[in-house]
């Protein structure tokens, strides 16, 4: 359901991640989803409006809501989780529970930045009036998320992020995923198919 990796960015390495985050400026794109109301986010190789039914779409390149990954990002996210398909890059003042979009597959893998607390509940079954209620609090496992972690869940789980007010302007994070099989029906009409020669 949850776990930590062995890697782990530091020194260098983590200030590097840092600016190139933040050269993505997420703060000039904001989330529509109803759990995180305009949270900072950038899509990177390919996106969603986390719409249901019909309104579901995937956006790619040349979409202004989506840029195409650099070499070493596609690298470093092949490294984590191959086969990768879609990252966020998010400057993060917390989401309130959730599940993620049943076209993600259930697992994906988060590096963090800054500081922040992840919960998770092992228990499925609760509806969205029992998340907003309250009810998930009782039984969520907590988690101390700390500057470079590089961590993996289960996102078919509820979960949650809560960030301390004095890290909101420091914490980032970056989630890498994988679509669901039959993804593709869904991107843009301007789209019909990712360009072979596309990367």
């Amino acid at each position: 359901m949850f776990k930590i990796l062995r890697q782990v960015l530091q020194g260098e390495h983590l200030e590097n991640f840092r600016q190139f985050c933040e050269s993505l400026n997420p703060t000039t794109k904001q989330s529509r989803s109803s759990f995180c109301p305009g949270r900072p986010q950038r899509w990177i190789k390919s996106g969603c409006n986390f719409q249901s039914g019909k309104r579901f779409k995937i956006f790619t390149p040349p979409s202004i809501m989506v840029v195409r990954p650099s070499d070493r990002l596609d690298r470093f996210c092949q490294m984590l989780m191959p086969e990768w398909d879609s990252a966020c890059c998010t400057a993060d003042k917390g989401i309130d529970w959730h599940k993620d979009h049943p076209m993600f597959r259930e697992w994906c893998v988060m590096v963090n930045l800054g500081e922040a607390n992840f919960y998770i509940n092992p228990n499925r079954g609760f509806n969205l009036k029992q998340a907003k209620a309250g009810y998930l609090w009782k039984d969520a496992e907590c988690y101390r998320l700390t500057d470079g972690m590089i961590v993996a869940y289960n996102a078919r789980h509820w979960h949650c992020t809560q960030v301390p007010p004095m890290q909101e302007k420091r914490r980032m994070s970056l989630i890498i995923r994988r679509w669901q099989a039959g993804w593709e029906e869904y991107i843009c009409d301007y789209i019909q198919r990712l360009p072979e020669n596309w990367k």
